[in-house]
């Protein structure tokens, strides 16, 4: 009985994710272009896909017959099936590992040409999130992309505030996620969201030692940014 109880609300979740990613809420179709401009950089490329879920973006960024060695790290494996099927079409390998991101960072000894974090920072404490940029860091190749997103809150805005002006927004603008799934992704946002600043996040960044760190897009509501890092 809990199995098939895990098992309802997983496709539950999903199905409020892919209602997220048909009705844009949260942009993925802008992460979209700017990842596949990022990877159309490179003849050939290997990518760290840091809590990839079904891997959509990466597998929607990645255009004609590209060599791509791709390791996607996700603690959900029922979201690595859907990864696996989303990946099907890339010219390469695809490695999927079953794992928190953040212990699976310390398996890792290997550099990677594009490392991705996308939505899933938010979940940590600010010194996990600090020694995640750092990491980040250690295993990006030289000239090497990190492409991050994530919610971001104004500089004088708390958490708290933050996440009751999101959820004001998910109630009164994402119609299609229905009463149930729009509460249930409020009580989400309540209860597990720490949303930090820009200065945090670049500060977090600068000091792993990554560079050229560049906001590409923030959403007109300021609640979603896009960074681009390098190592050189």
């Amino acid at each position: 009985m809990a199995q098939q109880t895990n098992v309802a609300k997983f496709f539950e979740q999903w199905e409020i994710y892919q209602s997220v990613i048909v009705n844009n809420y949260m942009f993925h179709s802008e992460i979209v272009d700017i990842v596949t401009n990022e990877i159309d950089r490179f003849e050939s490329l290997s990518i760290l896909d840091l809590g990839c879920g079904d891997a959509y973006v990466v597998g929607k960024s990645i255009t004609g017959d590209k060599k791509v060695d791709y390791h996607g790290v996700d603690i959900s494996n029922a979201s690595l099936q859907f990864a696996r099927e989303n990946l099907q079409g890339i010219n390469g390998a695809a490695t999927l590992i079953n794992n928190d991101f953040v212990a699976e960072l310390e398996n890792i000894h290997r550099a990677f040409d594009i490392i991705i974090s996308g939505y899933t920072l938010h979940h940590l404490e600010a010194e996990d999130k600090k020694r995640f940029f750092s990491s980040v860091a250690g295993v990006l190749a030289e000239r090497g992309v990190f492409i991050f997103y994530d919610i971001e809150k104004e500089p004088k805005e708390t958490p708290a505030d933050f996440n009751e002006r999101c959820c004001n927004i998910v109630a009164n603008r994402w119609v299609s996620l229905g009463k149930k799934g729009t509460e249930n992704t409020t009580t989400h946002m309540k209860e597990s969201d720490k949303p930090k600043t820009e200065a945090f996040h670049r500060e977090g960044m600068k000091k792993a030692g990554l560079s050229a760190i560049r906001k590409v897009f923030r959403d007109k509501d300021d609640r979603y940014s896009v960074y681009i890092a390098e190592r050189n």
